[in-house]
């Protein structure tokens, strides 16, 4: 179904912008980059797993506690 939207949509979407269409029913629809979708299914992935999470606080408390090490990225 075309919805006449597209044209401006897509210009929308190239840059990273959130383009919410009102449907008029109260229920509306959000069209937002393959980029941004895919950073939010991964953001999700990594809060809904409890072992990730932990590992991340771990690191945190570890970093604030003065025991990171310095990694040059080069060398992984």
């Amino acid at each position: 179904m075309y919805l006449g939207i597209m044209p401006c949509g897509i210009d929308g979407i190239d840059d990273c912008d959130t383009v919410l269409i009102n449907r008029g029913n109260g229920t509306g629809v959000v069209m937002i980059s393959l980029e941004e979708y895919n950073s939010l299914k991964e953001t999700e992935y990594i809060m809904f797993s409890e072992q990730t999470m932990n590992d991340i606080r771990k690191g945190e408390e570890d970093l604030k506690a003065g025991r990171g090490i310095e990694v040059n990225l080069d060398e992984l």
